[in-house]
């Protein structure tokens, strides 16, 4: 995969998601897909975070934290495209 084929994506997930794991399994789903994932920033209700990969494995990214562990529940995720 060439430089060209990734996308850089800004992620905000916005629901019950203050648990404290939270992050954590981000960065390890990220890793799973081969996804760059920025810092994490846990504020509340929101997790944001950067994410650079392939679009379709940006895509699983969303459908991944969306579905999340079973301790958040997940009521909306907005992403950005940063870089293509």
């Amino acid at each position: 995969m060439s430089s060209t084929d990734l996308r850089s994506e800004r992620f905000v997930i916005e629901g019950r998601v203050d648990h404290a794991t939270f992050p954590d399994w981000i960065d390890r789903h990220a890793r799973k897909l081969g996804i760059f994932c920025g810092p994490i920033e846990a504020q509340g209700n929101t997790v944001t975070f950067s994410a650079e990969g392939a679009p379709d494995m940006l895509d699983a990214m969303e459908m991944g934290c969306s579905l999340g562990p079973i301790t958040v529940d997940v009521r909306r995720i907005d992403r950005r495209i940063l870089t293509e």
